[in-house]
């Protein structure tokens, strides 16, 4: 998708880069907030003492330990996932602000398209157990300027040879960004271990 929206395509096709990212960026967070609200309303109907009980506190701190398991484990290979992703006829069909707001749409909903790491579905296990419509879409606004944060990487592009260090350069940060998604899958295990013996 990078090698799509960059400034370097966009001028190709006689569009403007910033309003194609404005509108990825507007889709990533509506419909991750969407998402959240929903699933935070959702939860909402349970009531406080179910979701903060012991037996969920303990399924969902073994849920992200198994979700790190497999993280770990698949590399993001085996993560249980659509092998769905944004459709690439959209460029050059469409207007680019409505190919950046549906890529957004799709990319910020989370779970439409491939996901590489369990931590999308933590994401969406906390948005519910918030029983709060507002927590939820707070946690999902993080969420979608987070899965938009990458199209920031190109914005400087105007050659192919810089494109391709970008490229090169996300190589780098596959591995730590792996780990950080790991190391947030391990924090939710551990707080919701230290609430169980608080």
């Amino acid at each position: 998708m990078l090698s799509s929206i960059s400034p370097l395509g966009e001028r190709s096709r006689g569009t403007s880069f910033t309003r194609t990212a404005v509108a990825y960026v507007v889709g990533s967070v509506l419909a991750a907030v969407v998402v959240g609200s929903v699933l935070g309303g959702v939860g909402s109907l349970v009531p406080d003492e179910v979701r903060g009980s012991a037996p969920v506190l303990a399924a969902l701190a073994a849920l992200f330990v198994l979700g790190l398991v497999l993280d770990i484990r698949s590399g993001g290979h085996g993560v249980p996932s659509w092998r769905r992703q944004v459709d690439r006829e959209w460029i050059g069909r469409y207007r680019g602000w409505v190919t950046g707001l549906g890529f957004g749409l799709q990319l910020g909903l989370g779970f439409v398209t491939i996901i590489t790491s369990t931590s999308t579905y933590a994401v969406l296990v906390a948005e519910l157990l918030t029983g709060h419509w507002w927590a939820g879409a707070l946690i999902g606004f993080v969420f979608g300027l987070v899965r938009a944060t990458p199209l920031a990487l190109v914005r400087r592009v105007d050659t192919p040879q810089q494109l391709h260090e970008v490229f090169a350069n996300l190589d780098t940060w596959a591995a730590p960004a792996d780990r950080l998604a790991q190391a947030s899958l391990l924090a939710g295990a551990v707080v919701c271990v230290g609430a169980l013996v608080i």
